[in-house]
């Protein structure tokens, strides 16, 4: 799939993440916050940003996500998951 065809795709994608998790420009304020605070925690921490750190990051943009659509299934498996990310990458230091 190339121009047309991706951008088709794309864009069908985007509608029906709207209609689950509401407002894209909204939703993305709001995992920004989340993220940013992470970020500089990371940063202050560790001065840089590791695995789990991201980790944490995608727990809240799925979070936010819940906001809007809190009976979404995936985005609870996806906390799961990540959650799971994240203790493994803790566990790397040990």
């Amino acid at each position: 799939m190339i121009g047309k065809d991706l951008t088709d795709e794309a864009l069908k994608t985007i509608n029906a993440r709207g209609k689950n998790y509401g407002d894209i420009q909204q939703n993305h304020d709001l995992i920004s916050l989340g993220a940013d605070v992470i970020v500089k925690q990371a940063i202050k921490r560790e001065g840089k940003v590791t695995g789990k750190d991201f980790a944490l990051i995608m727990i809240w943009c799925k979070i936010v996500r819940l906001l809007s659509n809190p009976w979404h299934w995936d985005s609870i498996v996806d906390i799961v998951g990540y959650a799971i990310t994240y203790y493994k990458n803790l566990k790397k230091k040990d």
